[in-house]
């Protein structure tokens, strides 16, 4: 991955007339009618976790205070985490979280678009960022860092896995990005982040969230993601109850 340049933190603003307070994380498929009335395990009750826990939206670089922008800091005051999420297969890894008070929104701190119900984007170009490690087993940035990745079919993912000696479950509610030859990938600590795609109308949506890999920008290991299409009825029915 290679580093956000700062004066670009305008120019990649994610604007949309939906949004939902930060952070999203996990799965749901829309195909499975049961889940909409099973909303998610809310953790709410647990004072210890969730005061712990704080959101910080618009960083940059952790290792400085003299940016143009400043970060925001949220406490969160529940979290739903998706209730079929497998810890073993990283099936339904995504859960919402709340903030304590809403975040105002700036020239570095942008909504997200909800991606369409049957967006595949097979082809399409996505953008990754995180501060990840820069390398397998690698140092960690302190500065934000970005990778241009291609999203493929489902069934190519699993043909790349296969060239790469691998054998894995890859369903539908899964999407992968990746080169044939690696060379460009998330990375261990990125997996939580956004896996972005600029739409034909110039918004920027989220198309999955990074959950899993095999090492670090090798051939044929391709970055997998939570595919955030199969789960935008379970988003928007969880936001709207609050």
């Amino acid at each position: 991955m290679k580093e956000v340049e700062q004066e670009k933190r305008e120019e990649s603003v994610l604007s949309c007339s939906i949004f939902l307070h930060p952070s999203v994380r996990g799965d749901d498929d829309d195909e499975d009618d049961d889940d909409d009335d099973d909303d998610g395990d809310d953790d709410d009750d647990d004072n210890l976790l969730t005061s712990q826990i704080r959101i910080r939206v618009g960083e940059w670089d952790f290792a400085s205070v003299l940016e143009p922008y400043p970060y925001v800091e949220r406490g969160v005051s529940k979290k739903v985490v998706h209730p079929k999420y497998n810890f073993f297969t990283y099936e339904y890894d995504l859960a919402l979280v709340k903030l304590e008070k809403p975040v105002d929104l700036t020239p570095h701190v942008s909504p997200i678009c909800l991606p369409g119900s049957e967006d595949l984007l097979i082809g399409e170009n996505a953008t990754v960022t995180g501060w990840g490690r820069l390398s397998e087993g690698g140092t960690l940035p302190s500065v934000l860092q970005q990778v241009t990745v291609p999203i493929v079919s489902n069934q190519r993912c699993k043909e790349m896995f296969h060239a790469g000696g691998r054998q894995e479950y890859i369903p539908d509610i899964f999407l992968c990005a990746g080169f044939d030859g690696g060379g460009r990938d998330s990375c261990q600590g990125d997996s939580g982040g956004p896996l972005q795609v600029k739409g034909r109308d110039g918004r920027w949506f989220l198309a999955g969230i990074i959950s899993w890999g095999i090492g670090c920008a090798e051939p044929n290991l391709p970055g997998v993601c939570t595919r955030i299409s199969k789960f935008t009825h379970w988003i928007i029915q969880n936001v709207r109850k609050g």
